[in-house]
């Protein structure tokens, strides 16, 4: 059976999305700082890289 990579930035469709993955992240024991770095990194792909104009308060189409 084959392997298929596992990209979360193809499941961080919204505002809301996002804010439950960001919180589930921090919520990991000792802050886990290199699981929130990449869980930062994935809502960035998400959004096609970071741009100006993206508002956490709107949603995303």
């Amino acid at each position: 059976m084959p392997v298929r990579t596992h990209d979360a930035s193809e499941y961080l469709r919204t505002a809301v999305d996002v804010a439950a993955y960001l919180n589930a992240a921090m919520e990991k024991p000792d802050g886990a700082p290199r699981l929130l770095m990449k869980a930062l990194r994935n809502v960035a792909a998400a959004q096609d890289g970071v741009s100006a104009d993206w508002s956490p308060h709107e949603e995303q189409p």
